[in-house]
């Protein structure tokens, strides 16, 4: 008989190797080993456990009779040969689709989005530098700089342009129904109603003040809405975009974030949006959130929709969303929409006579770090 033990080392048994080992020639475990008479040598097999993630090569120690030995578990390779990014750049606060090709697209995935000052999720308490979780992710980076996305040793890089530089001047307009332009940024358009076109603008609202409804043309894209000053969250009565009969263009890239929405209807279809940080309260019909449930119906009635895509890039994030419970059926769902390449991360959705939830149709979504 000789003593024996298998431990130590970077290895934890259970989770990389399964214990106990195998053993050849007839040799045996029950506390110590038992090796039978004439048996001179023989093989112990610690066989590895594959979980589907990328890591660095692992160690344990396997001890017989006093004498020591150093096993070690390769990386078998997560099978990731390159990172598909729904966009590598644009300006903060950005908002990116990643997935992993070449992967089993249900293994574990350690992602790291190289962004330290990233936080973390107010609802799981995890990091949102990281995501361990299959081939599809979301992220937002909130500092301007260039981000260096890694998974399966590849890795993608994501250049953030600073919004103070792409929407400097006259780019940026400042709102307030009186004339309060204290906090504004230095040369911003100031005046005291929504403008008729957002495109190519960063139009920020006063803090503490309320508005009419953020109804941007079917033909803009490139523009983001926000607050400046202090105090609470600008009040909205509502955000909406449709599309022209006729006109087969669709609002694209822009960013809502740090209002109070009211409710956010986009009945048609847009791709490229970003919700952050707001909060939506008031009933439209039956949902306070509406991402493109008519879609199918303007492909099938509207003169220009014949080529109408589904929401794509659709980024709800770090949001409160909350409607009723009633005899109404106001609101019978709170969030409701179709998703392609998107990602609902964060949010709290509260409160429906029927779903706070209801996703029609979805493909490639990243949902997570929500209370649903």
């Amino acid at each position: 008989n000789y003593t024996y033990s298998l431990s130590g080392g970077t290895a934890t048994a259970g989770v990389d190797y399964t214990v106990p080992p195998t053993f050849s020639n007839g040799v045996t475990l029950s506390g110590s080993l038992t090796v039978p008479t004439a048996v001179s040598s023989f093989t112990v097999t610690v066989a590895a456990i594959s979980d589907g993630s990328s890591e660095s090569s692992e160690t344990y120690n396997l001890t017989i009779g006093g004498l020591t030995g150093v096993g070690t578990i390769s990386d078998a390779g997560s099978g990731v040969t390159s990172i598909t990014a729904s966009r590598t750049s644009g300006p903060a606060p950005l908002a990116v689709h990643f997935e992993a090709n070449g992967s089993n697209f249900k293994d574990a995935h350690a992602w790291d989005f190289d962004d330290a000052g990233a936080g973390t999720w107010s609802i799981s308490w995890r990091t949102k530098e990281t995501e361990t979780d299959g081939a599809i992710v979301a992220h937002v980076f909130d500092t301007p700089g260039t981000y260096d996305v890694t998974v399966g040793g590849q890795t993608v890089a994501i250049t953030v342009t600073d919004p103070d530089t792409v929407f400097s001047g006259t780019n940026t307009i400042c709102v307030s129904p009186t004339a309060n332009y204290t906090g504004a940024p230095s040369g911003s358009q100031n005046q005291t109603s929504l403008p008729s076109s957002y495109a190519g603008k960063r139009v920020l609202l006063h803090r503490g003040e309320s508005f009419g409804s953020i109804s941007p043309l079917n033909t803009d894209s490139g523009f983001q809405v926000g607050a400046y000053g202090t105090g609470a969250d600008p009040i909205v009565t509502s955000v909406g975009t449709g599309m022209v009969s006729g006109v087969s263009s669709w609002t694209n890239d822009w960013t809502i974030m740090d209002i109070d929405a009211g409710n956010v209807s986009i009945s048609a279809t847009t791709y490229r949006f970003l919700m952050y940080r707001c909060t939506a309260d008031t009933v439209n019909g039956v949902s306070i959130v509406d991402i493109g449930s008519a879609v199918g119906y303007y492909y099938a009635n509207v003169s220009g929709a014949e080529t109408i895509p589904w929401p794509r890039e659709i980024f709800l994030v770090d949001n409160t969303l909350t409607g009723v419970v009633n005899a109404t059926n106001e609101p019978a769902v709170v969030l409701m929409g179709s998703f392609l390449k998107s990602g609902i991360m964060g949010n709290s959705i509260n409160l429906a006579t029927e779903h706070t939830t209801r996703i029609w149709s979805a493909s490639k979504t990243f949902i997570g770090h929500n209370d649903l």
